[in-house]
């Protein structure tokens, strides 16, 4: 008897995990996602998803991911969904099924959600549940109580004490944007050490704190590193021992003036060093914090423009605040989170 799969109850699972973004409202233009994000200065909305899209994947939709995934065989997979497997050339198929992995059941569940015109969105919902989860992990973690045994106050800090105390003036709806966008991007530095030693753990999440350092831009001091591991003593020299071709040198010196660092770039970059992908994970959260620290610039309240490096060493602080509020964390039973606004019910 042939076995069916309930493809509907697994989406109803994934949509479980969906936390909605809350209304944001920017003042000043956004630099970085800027077309992904689909904010537009004064007007209060919600971030498009497709900035997730860019987040982990690099491209602007998540229409864009799907057409990555299939490169130069896109338009033989949307024949494939049109006209069925039947209808498709034994060598077609096969390249078809390599793209997804070497799976035909796969390929096949693709193109139902293609002939739907379902695809894009049933992507999307797959990329928002796995925020979903980093975003609940984190705000659990973060929402502990943990009283100080001399003055009983909670040693776990309160955010929206935190970013008062900053040279930014964000509303609460922006501020709690920059902390989520913060969260996705330490979690997914961190849990992949769930089984290393707090000291890693420690290492990894410093690491990523100081790449919002003083001095350089977030992307030039993810360079320097680069630099370091493949002992290069400028640009021009990993240019060489990184064997880059279609990064050039002159890119290089763009990337680390802030020019937006792209997934191939990072690839290509990090492809000589295998056994380091620490490296290029590193470069990916850099594009993570780049969009945060442009989401401070273009959301702050005051009169005055933010400059990109003041953000910048907030968010460092921020980082390095939420490190050691994980680790206090731990120290004390979980306590479950409340809802955040965008889950409250509506009246």
């Amino acid at each position: 008897m042939e076995t069916t799969h309930d493809f509907s109850t697994e989406e109803r699972a994934i949509e479980s995990l969906i936390v909605p973004f809350e209304p944001v409202t920017i003042r000043r233009h956004l630099k970085v996602f800027a077309s992904s994000a689909g904010l537009t200065p004064g007007v209060t909305s919600i971030p498009n998803d497709d900035f997730l899209a860019n987040l982990v994947s690099g491209k602007r939709s998540f229409l864009a991911i799907v057409r990555r995934t299939f490169g130069t065989d896109f338009r033989n997979f949307l024949n494939y969904s049109a006209r069925g497997a039947e209808r498709t050339t034994p060598e077609v198929r096969a390249r078809l099924i390599a793209c997804v992995g070497g799976k035909e059941e796969i390929l096949a569940e693709i193109a139902m959600a293609a002939r739907e015109g379902m695809l894009a969105a049933k992507l999307g919902k797959l990329v928002k549940g796995g925020e979903g989860v980093l975003f609940r992990f984190m705000r659990a973690a973060m929402s502990k109580k943990l009283p100080c045994p001399h003055c009983q106050k909670n040693m776990i800090t309160v955010p929206a004490e935190w970013w008062a105390r900053q040279q930014c003036d964000l509303a609460e709806p922006e501020y709690r944007f920059v902390d989520r966008i913060l969260y996705d991007v330490l979690a997914a530095t961190l849990l992949p050490l769930i089984l290393a030693t707090p000291q890693e753990r420690e290492e990894r999440a410093v690491g990523l704190a100081n790449l919002c350092s003083p001095g350089a831009h977030m992307f030039g001091h993810w360079l320097t590193m680069v630099c370091e591991a493949y002992r290069a003593p400028n640009l021009a020299a990993l240019q060489a021992r990184a064997r880059l071709k279609s990064v050039t040198p002159d890119s290089l010196y763009r990337f680390g003036r802030g020019e937006m660092l792209t997934f191939d770039a990072i690839a290509e970059i990090t492809k000589e060093l295998p056994r380091d992908r620490w490296l290029a994970q590193l470069g990916i959260a850099a594009r993570g914090l780049a969009f945060a620290a442009d989401v401070i610039q273009a959301a702050h309240r005051g009169a005055d423009e933010l400059d990109h490096e003041t953000a910048q060493q907030m968010l460092r602080a921020r980082l390095m605040q939420m490190k050691n509020d994980l680790r206090l964390s731990f120290v004390t039973k979980l306590l479950p989170a409340g809802p955040t606004r965008a889950e409250l019910p509506a009246g």
